[in-house]
């Protein structure tokens, strides 16, 4: 018992250097995505990409080899520029299985989902999925540098939620994107009174926490909304990032023509950071507990002790 209440009392950190997972477990989307009842633009935005890189891992898991993802209408076209090189495409053809694009003229294979192929240059165009809306097919696409397969990850309807849709936090997996002041559960899971507190200029960060139960809270935030939107980006694409992707928080500093990316606790086993001093409070309380949990121990071996039988003396008659 004294071995549980202590062990309450301690923080779980959860590494970041292993995200997408738990999120994403058999081929499912397993936990939450939540913004604020009242959330900016930005942050449903930001919502939505960190959705987009979980529905197709291929994005999040390797952004250098893919670009532009994009949905396209039946019989619509549209110009992309990647690498100084124009791609004018059409969606020739598409049914709820396939699909077939003309890309500067040329007409590719009919796709399935999941299944790209390569244009003259040796970009790949791939088909990632396909919807179907008020009697309107539109396929969503987009290129590669390499031919390639798509995996989509099944993501059950809920997934994404506002805050107050959310009734305990701490039982599901969940990542939690704005600001505190807008997103309540923040400082819920934060277990700060203050929405404003802890927030520097011009940084987004990436705090993870986990649970005794084992869920994980991932909180996308930043002091402005281009400072969540770089957070955003930065978990969207996780593979980019990978490298500096370590310990439970990471900030990320807008440098201009990049984000920097700079882990702020590299431990994965603890939520607060190593110092050489004693944590004396975190000691006064453990050992408070103990004599607590003795002294009741004794009191109810005293309560419960088996009472001596007396003797009583025999009477002369």
């Amino acid at each position: 018992m004294i071995i549980t209440i202590i062990s309450l009392n301690s923080a779980i950190a959860y590494d970041l250097s292993t995200y997408p997972s738990p999120f994403l477990k058999d081929g499912k989307f397993n936990g939450v995505i939540v913004v604020g009842n009242k959330a900016p633009a930005n942050d449903v935005i930001a919502l939505t990409n960190i959705v987009r890189s979980l529905l197709y891992p291929i994005l999040g898991a390797n952004p250098e080899t893919v670009s532009t993802l994009d949905t396209l209408l039946e019989k619509q076209t549209k110009t992309y520029t990647i690498g100084g090189v124009d791609y004018e495409v059409t969606l020739n053809y598409i049914n709820s299985n396939s699909a077939q694009l003309i890309v500067n003229g040329q007409t590719t294979k009919v796709l399935s989902i999941g299944s790209s192929d390569t244009l003259a240059d040796g970009t790949a165009i791939a088909l990632a999925d396909i919807f179907f809306d008020n009697g309107v097919y539109s396929a969503t696409i987009f290129f590669a540098k390499r031919k390639i397969t798509v995996t989509k990850t099944k993501v059950e309807t809920g997934g994404a939620k506002l805050a107050s849709e959310v009734k305990d936090i701490k039982s599901v997996n969940s990542i939690l994107i704005g600001h505190a002041c807008d997103n309540e559960l923040i400082s819920k899971v934060k277990e700060v009174d203050d929405c404003a507190s802890g927030y520097e200029s011009n940084t987004g960060f990436i705090e993870a926490y986990e649970f005794p139960n084992n869920k994980v809270s991932i909180i996308v935030t930043g002091d402005t909304q281009k400072d969540i939107s770089n957070a955003a980006r930065v978990l969207s694409f996780y593979g980019h990032y990978k490298n500096n992707l370590k310990g439970n928080k990471i900030n990320i500093v807008d440098a201009g023509n990049e984000l920097k990316v700079i882990p702020v606790s590299k431990s994965p086993t603890s939520t607060k950071p190593k110092t050489n001093e004693t944590d004396f409070t975190e000691t006064y309380f453990k050992l408070g507990v103990f004599f607590f949990i003795l002294l009741i121990m004794v009191l109810i071996g005293l309560i419960f002790r088996k009472k001596p039988k007396t003797r009583r003396k025999a009477h002369k008659v």
